[in-house]
């Protein structure tokens, strides 16, 4: 830029009608600011520095989906807990839930470790996840693209003969995506969806 001039050389950031602020990263208002650099006594002798403002990042949320896992189960074992093993490939960290059954919903914190998921109390406690008949878990924004596995722990261990059934599908069904369900080794597997929910039942 010629020195006589440096102010029209300045360029300043306009994004979507911003114009007292860096764009939309908030940032540094100026892209490009030209300005004399004067020496140790103050004198410029022509000399001046380029600043180039800062671009910042813009964060958007990761897509995400739900996964619920349901038991029924035959009369006479209504108050019996059925524990289950969910694993999200790769997870961890704290994530919302909920367990509906006919008495009301309960919000609990669903807590994954390298993929595995345990309930966590209020005093921090990990427990297995256990389900009675008629409830349903439901998990909370798990992150889309990540792959699940649901095993339900064997219901006989005491000499029973339960013969267990899995179902799999989304709330939403979607092209080329499916749950896979294997009844004797009582497993069922898939993806988290973004925007969806993938439901798991056990009877």
């Amino acid at each position: 830029p010629r020195i006589s001039n440096l102010a029209r050389f300045v360029g300043e950031k306009t994004t979507a009608g911003v114009t007292d602020k860096g764009g939309a990263t908030d940032t540094a208002k100026t892209y490009y600011y030209p300005a004399f650099a004067p020496d140790a006594s103050g004198v410029t002798n022509g000399l001046f520095t380029v600043y180039l403002g800062n671009n910042g990042k813009l964060s958007a949320p990761l897509p995400t989906g739900d996964l619920s896992v349901a038991k029924t189960v035959p009369s006479g074992e209504e108050d019996r807990d059925f524990t289950f093993t969910v694993n999200v490939s790769g997870l961890s960290g704290e994530y919302d839930g909920t367990i509906t059954s006919a008495s009301g919903t309960e919000s609990v914190k669903v807590a994954f470790t390298n993929g595995n998921a345990k309930i966590k109390d209020a005093s921090g406690q990990l427990t297995d996840i256990a389900l009675k008949n008629g409830e349903t878990l439901n998990i909370s924004d798990l992150p889309a693209n990540y792959t699940f596995t649901v095993t339900e722990d064997d219901p006989n261990t005491s000499g029973e003969q339960y013969t267990t059934q899995v179902t799999g599908e989304y709330e939403t069904p979607v092209e080329g995506k499916t749950i896979t369900t294997d009844k004797d080794d009582r497993v069922a597997s898939g993806e988290i969806v973004a925007d969806n929910t993938a439901r798991i039942t056990y009877s």
